[in-house]
């Protein structure tokens, strides 16, 4: 169909459906507008159309519906750092929520651990939940927050225990981390892990957990907003994507080729992305 949709000077969807129903052309190949719509569903639109046309699109925010949010506001923290590919990630796991948190630490000091995880209960404290406790790891570099949140107790496993929910969520975003690198088509750069940890986080964060005997994802729990299939599902980390970068009088494309990262986890639905071009964030 590449070669008819150039030829006719890259038309829309509508246009293109126009054309097979008009009667204007004859000899037309045997296609209905169902053909048309599934060959669109699967592999898109060409780059060339995006490239020319492309124009901004409005973005509805989804409604918060409270009633979704857990009412239970003082959720207990495990956590524990985790390593993979020469990055350390703080991972904390939020119970009875199920929620999975995970930052990036750029080493295992007593003041970016303080950062990050006070970054992680301000981010809870955002949608109303107070942590009443924190469990850590007795080996983990985390034992020397102690004493840094005195609002929040920090209780430090004894010897030879461990935090089994912070463990078993590692493990688990580690199998996800794996299965999603294997089958890229390209090398994982180093600065994409961080990343794909996120990604992998944010489809367990849309998963329903029997550990609190719901229907409900721990996303949805905590932000109160529906999942949009969509929006959430219609991506995966790696795709090739086209976004808008700007209308203008030149004659430059409207758009940028990048690379799906994750869901930005706002009311938007929106997605970060990296330019296949300048390899800057988005």
């Amino acid at each position: 169909m590449q070669g008819p949709l150039s030829n006719a000077r890259y038309p829309s969807y509508q246009e293109l459906i126009n054309i097979l129903q008009n009667g204007n052309f004859a000899h037309l190949p045997h296609l209905t507008a169902k053909d048309v719509h599934w060959a669109y569903d699967l592999f898109g639109k060409l780059a060339a159309f995006v490239w020319g046309r492309m124009t901004k699109q409005a973005v509805k925010r989804a409604v918060v519906e409270d009633d979704l949010i857990l009412e239970e506001k003082n959720p207990v923290l495990h956590s524990n750092v985790m390593h993979i590919d020469r990055h350390q990630i703080l991972v904390t796991i939020c119970d009875p929520l199920q929620l999975t948190l995970q930052v990036y630490i750029e080493r295992e000091s007593h003041a970016v651990l303080g950062m990050a995880l006070q970054g992680q209960f301000d981010l809870l404290s955002g949608k109303g939940f107070k942590p009443l406790h924190v469990y850590i790891d007795p080996q983990s570099a985390l034992r020397s927050l102690d004493t840094k949140f005195p609002n929040v107790p920090i209780d430090i496993a004894g010897a030879k225990d461990y935090v089994p929910k912070a463990d078993i969520k590692i493990r688990r975003i580690k199998e996800r981390y794996r299965c999603i690198k294997a089958i890229l088509a390209w090398n994982l750069p180093l600065i994409l892990v961080r990343d794909l940890i996120a990604f992998a986080v944010s489809r367990m964060n849309t998963k329903c957990s029997a550990a609190i005997n719901q229907t409900v994802a721990p996303k949805v729990l905590f932000t109160g907003l529906r999942l949009n299939f969509q929006k959430e599902l219609g991506l995966a980390f790696g795709d090739y994507c086209e976004v808008f970068d700007g209308m203008d009088s030149t004659s430059k494309a409207r758009s940028l080729p990048c690379v799906a990262l994750h869901p930005c986890n706002n009311a938007s639905g929106s997605w970060a992305f990296i330019s296949m071009m300048t390899k800057m964030h988005y």
